[in-house]
């Protein structure tokens, strides 16, 4: 009947698109039947154990890989068949030795008439995302070392709710611990004649959470009353894997003492100069009249 046949081919068609999909993938395909011997293995699973795909074939485990690798794959196939429910995990070991890691999902599979035949699996390579996240780690221990030295304020704040301080930032604004700032508003840290600078975009709209691109001079309120006066510009951080803002500060309240110091010495010298010249222009005819009336 015209019909099944173009059944059949459709099959035969749907079974050669699998096919190439599989053979084609850059993840490892493989199956094995009860005994744990390998019927099948797409090009790129035999290439991850630096064999061929003839090679593979008909092998366990323990003839492909060291004993104590081999042990953890047949445990983890164990498992499967037994539990008949698929199962993922990333091996604690390669199960494709040398320096790769992997992600891989095993699950029982049926033959036509709803017998257990044995397991099938693909896994999918994560090396590089497991060597991004490593340094990603490593990234962030760096900055938070090099923040937590810093002589600078640093705080970083979620949305402007304080989720970090330095210590610099926790000694500069008068607390003893940062549990003090944690949760604490950005703008309540801000002395309030200088909030509406901070929070200001240039297009003119209110937004706390505006960053800061530009160095700007603020008064930082600490928690006695007194304020610091600070230089302040912010930043996009990654802090503890999500998307935060740091507000950098640098405490100029003693360089602004000394500038108002200077700045009155030089008023006095200039009011010193200026007497000195009234008094000499005022000297000079008088002893004119001495010298005469002499």
């Amino acid at each position: 009947c015209w019909e099944i046949e173009a059944v059949e081919e459709e099959l035969r068609e749907s079974y050669h698109r699998l096919r190439s999909l599989v053979e084609r993938s850059l993840d490892a395909f493989f199956v094995k039947d009860l005994d744990g011997r390998y019927q099948f293995i797409n090009p790129s699973g035999a290439a991850y154990l630096g064999m061929r795909v003839e090679e593979v074939l008909g092998k366990t485990d323990a003839e492909v890989f060291s004993e104590d690798t081999a042990e953890d794959i047949m445990r983890m196939d164990r498992k499967v068949l037994e539990g008949g429910e698929p199962i993922t995990y990333q091996p604690t070991r390669d199960d494709f030795g040398d320096s790769r890691a992997f992600l891989t999902t095993k699950y029982p599979f049926h033959d036509r008439f709803g017998k257990l035949a044995g397991l099938m699996g693909v896994s999918h390579d994560v090396t590089a995302w497991i060597k991004a996240q490593e340094r990603a780690r490593h990234s962030d221990a760096s900055f938070r070392r090099l923040v937590e030295a810093s002589p600078d304020l640093v705080v970083v704040h979620e949305g402007g709710s304080v989720v970090y301080a330095n210590p610099s930032a926790v000694v500069a604004l008068g607390c003893e611990t940062m549990d003090e700032l944690e949760g604490t508003h950005l703008l309540d840290l801000v002395r309030p004649t200088d909030r509406e600078m901070v929070s200001m975009e240039e297009t003119g709209e209110f937004s706390p959470t505006t960053l800061i691109s530009r160095v700007q001079e603020v008064g930082l309120t600490r928690r006695d009353g007194e304020v610091v006066q600070a230089e302040i510009v912010e930043l996009d951080v990654h802090w503890e894997g999500m998307l935060a803002q740091a507000l950098l500060a640098r405490d100029i309240t003693e360089r602004r003492q000394l500038e108002a110091q200077l700045a009155q010495a030089d008023r006095l010298a200039s009011v010193g100069t200026l007497a000195a010249g009234v008094a000499h222009e005022i000297n000079n005819p008088l002893t004119y009249v001495i010298h005469h009336l002499q």
